[in-house]
């Protein structure tokens, strides 16, 4: 497992000449690096980046033996594409979800109620599986990809619709995964409460393994009951077996990766 550190600032006269004397040449201005945390310069660059205010996000990196060791894995978009339309106004909010029980201040408590809308099919590449930006719980896949190993699973699938057509797209179809009883322990990360509603969130967790399961899921790919997310968002997190993502992984699905939970 590594722990690399993505730092940003605003570099000065001062900070580049001490930064210099660790061994990073940074351009004046606006600039960004990396640093893993297991680096002997890491204590230094961090002191620097609290004594000029640098944005400091970190991400973590497991082995593959890290993720075959694991019975259940955080399965997370490394590609995300466009955006649920309409996108202009938010709109998509009252056209795909049932929002009466819902918070659209914190999203927490939104229901799908219709298909979403593209604005066009997704170029692919040589990827196929994605996630929308915003919507941080629900993945869309190609057509192929679900018959060969989420079908077979019983893993449903709906159509994806054209924002403007109003027709189906070819191309993609989201799945539809279930929300199983199962809550995550989130003992001692930093929350936040929804001043209008007074629901809670547990804030994005970027360092270190996924929270461990606190009972046993019933399906091999599910939403956990706890809300993750910060600010206007609000997601649960899907969880894979390790039998799920051993399909995935022999499928050679590309557009996610894996954070294993801890037992």
């Amino acid at each position: 497992m590594k722990i690399i550190h993505n730092v940003g600032l605003n570099v000065s006269e001062i900070a580049q000449k001490e930064f210099k004397l660790l061994g990073f040449d940074l351009s004046m201005g606006i600039t960004s690096f990396k640093i893993e945390e297991s680096d002997k310069r890491w204590p230094q660059v961090q002191h620097l980046s609290v004594k000029y205010n640098a944005i400091d996000t970190c991400i973590t990196k497991f082995t593959e033996k890290e993720q075959d060791a694991a019975n259940y894995l955080y399965m997370v978009a490394n590609w995300h594409y466009g955006y649920p339309e309409p996108s202009d106004d938010f709109g998509y909010l009252e056209q795909t979800y049932d929002v009466t029980k819902g918070c659209l201040t914190c999203d927490i408590g939104l229901i799908q109620k219709a298909p979403f809308r593209f604005a066009k099919e997704p170029k692919w590449g040589r990827r196929n599986i994605l996630q929308l930006n915003w919507i941080f719980d629900e993945f869309f896949v190609q057509p192929e990809l679900w018959e060969k190993v989420f079908k077979p699973i019983g893993i449903q699938c709906r159509d994806v619709l054209h924002a403007k057509k109003d027709k189906k797209l070819d191309t993609v179809v989201q799945l539809i995964i279930p929300e199983d009883d199962v809550h995550v322990d989130v003992n001692g990360y930093p929350s936040k409460t929804c001043e209008v509603c007074g629901r809670v969130k547990t804030l994005p967790i970027s360092r270190g393994y996924f929270p461990p399961l606190l009972n046993t899921p019933s399906a091999p790919i599910f939403k956990v009951r706890n809300c993750f997310g910060s600010g206007g968002s609000a997601y649960r997190p899907v969880i894979v077996s390790s039998l799920m993502f051993k399909a995935i992984q022999d499928y050679g699905v590309k557009g996610v990766e894996f954070e294993p939970c801890a037992e």
